[in-house]
């Protein structure tokens, strides 16, 4: 499966007209509410082969999206998507359709709800949407801070923290940026997460760290330019960008925070809560500020060069690798590099010199 204009193709996807091809001998005649069906077994998988984050990704979502708007209880879009896809999805299909499309469900929590039994539980909606919203994670966070009582969310985060054992690993820490993102509030974040007694209990060492790796206090030009590997809503993941990202949470997981605290502000509300740490706090905070910023220059400088390259595809030239480059070559869509070029320039010379050795022969 690929589409003309990138000339990209990934894994086949295969679509029956057939519905006996799509038959479980477990499954039910009846149409069960597809959500809440415990068996998974009792479930098939259609159309669930991978784009690779190419460009006809959006299509592919927009067949899956028509089929769950027509089928609502017994087919669900799932995958590497965000709501922003769906909607370019389904502004293209409809275009197309007398009767439009619906946004899948798992994209949109409000809809989600609506389709639990128990909807006076309000744990019981925060663990169904955890289930099956597909979002960020702190998109959620945002969802059930803003939508749900504050006992409620409280009781959730803390429970979601007590799953690590320091605030400084990765879930942790991100759990922490997600929440300075959306409330920016370090008071009561200190008192959850040191002081409640149905919290972590972090230690004050602990949390003092894994706030500088927040970077709540770091200026905001000393990781500026990480903006470049941001992920723009509504373009399809592909597995190069998922491998960096990964790499990247290993040393700067706090490239996530949008909100900021001046360091002042961050040693007054620490000391407040630690006040007989009060002489640790700055020189603790400073050390790992400065170790930061040491290891954002020394990366910064590590790719400088590639930054500062020149924009070589644009959307209407393209480089591509070199088999497909050397087949769909047109010198307009698609055009090659200089290495390309040159191997290509070789192998001609070589065709051309065969032959005419060739012809000297005969």
């Amino acid at each position: 499966m690929g589409d003309l204009h990138s000339k990209r193709y990934g894994e086949t996807f295969r679509l029956y007209r057939d519905f006996n091809k799509y038959q479980n001998s477990k499954g039910s005649k009846e149409a069960n509410e597809i959500l809440l069906e415990e068996d998974r077994q009792k479930l098939v998988e259609v159309f669930d082969a991978k784009t690779q984050g190419f460009d006809y990704h959006i299509y592919i979502l927009a067949i899956a999206m028509l089929i769950e708007s027509r089928f609502p209880n017994s087919a669900l879009v799932s995958g590497d998507i965000d709501y922003a896809q769906c909607i370019k999805a389904k502004e293209w299909a409809d275009k197309y359709l007398d009767l439009p499309i619906k946004l899948p469900v798992r994209v949109q929590w409000d809809k989600l709800l609506l389709r639990i039994p128990n909807r006076n539980n309000e744990l019981e909606q925060i663990h169904f949407l955890e289930k099956w919203l597909i979002s960020d994670s702190e998109e959620l966070l945002k969802i059930i801070y803003t939508n749900f009582s504050r006992k409620t969310f409280l009781h959730w985060f803390s429970y979601k923290l007590q799953s690590f054992s320091s605030p400084k690993q990765l879930g942790a820490l991100k759990l922490l940026i997600y929440y300075l993102n959306v409330i920016c509030d370090v008071n009561n974040l200190l008192l959850m997460v040191c002081i409640d007694e149905n919290g972590p209990k972090f230690s004050p060492f602990e949390i003092m760290k894994a706030l500088a790796r927040t970077w709540i206090f770091l200026p905001r030009e000393k990781f500026s330019y990480l903006k470049l590997f941001d992920k723009i809503a509504g373009n399809p993941q592909i597995i190069e960008r998922q491998f960096g990202e990964i790499i990247l949470d290993m040393k700067f997981a706090g490239r996530e925070i949008k909100s900021y605290i001046p360091l002042q502000e961050v040693m007054k509300s620490l000391v407040y809560y630690f006040p007989e740490l009060e002489s640790q706090i700055e020189t603790t905070l400073l050390k790992e500020m400065s170790r930061i910023e040491e290891e954002l220059l020394m990366f910064f400088n590590q790719i400088r060069s590639t930054i500062e390259l020149p924009n070589v595809s644009t959307i209407d030239r393209k480089y591509l690798a070199d088999e497909d480059a050397f087949l769909y070559f047109d010198n307009d869509s698609v055009i090659l590099s200089e290495e390309q070029d040159l191997l290509l320039k070789g192998i001609a010379y070589s065709i051309k010199i065969f032959f005419t050795k060739k012809e000297m022969e005969f």
